[in-house]
């Protein structure tokens, strides 16, 4: 779901012109940024060259950025697939000109952030007559689409979904760690194991 953010720029042939430099923090992968202006857009304008975001390592991030229909906004929506999760971005705003011809004299900056993926998850757990012997099965998990393979700190294989891990733990807790489809780490949770129980919550940290 896309999320739209406004911020509202003056046009000025004035060389006091205020430069506008934010820093936001936990914002949507998914934002939509709609920057106004007291003036319609000069539509010779180089929107390519002018809206720039980069990434924290300097790379350009590929955005597609419009005109509003009045022609006194831009709208800049996020690349496919939105922005990374936990990632910080530096977005400016360079060079506009005015359907008048005045020009925006100082650039507009914006730090932003992307905000951490939270992942939820339920797992059951079984507990045997031998108290160290537990059959745990992660039924599924909220906030992520991809595929998702894991292991238990107790144990070196990888398991999918929904699959049932017999297992010898003789803590009241394992450690289970996450990772996406190119095997990178998604994070790690805490399950208690103690005792037999069913849908169990659990939240994945970095």
């Amino acid at each position: 779901m896309k999320k739209v953010l406004f911020f509202f720029l003056f046009f000025s042939l004035s060389t006091n012109v205020l430069a506008f430099n934010k820093v936001m923090t936990n914002i949507s992968p998914y934002k939509t940024f709609n920057i106004k202006f007291n003036q319609k857009l000069d539509p010779k304008n180089d929107l390519l060259n002018s809206i720039k975001i980069v990434d924290s390592k300097g790379s350009k991030i590929n955005v597609d950025v419009k005109i509003g229909s009045n022609q006194k906004s831009l709208l800049i929506n996020p690349p496919d697939g939105g922005y990374t999760y936990g990632e910080t971005y530096y977005l400016t705003v360079e060079n506009l000109k005015s359907s008048l011809g005045k020009t925006l004299k100082n650039p507009y900056s914006l730090k932003f952030t992307i905000s951490d993926l939270i992942i939820t998850g339920t797992y059951d757990v079984t507990v045997g007559g031998f108290t160290a012997y537990k059959k745990i099965t992660i039924n599924g998990l909220k906030n992520y689409n991809g595929n998702v393979k894991y292991k238990y700190d107790v144990d070196a294989k990888f398991y999918k979904i929904g699959e049932t891990a017999s297992l010898i733990i003789p803590k009241e807790t394992v450690i289970v760690y996450f990772y996406d489809e190119k095997n990178n780490l998604l994070g790690k949770a805490t399950l208690n194991v103690g005792k037999s129980a069913t849908s169990k919550s659990f939240v994945i940290t970095k």
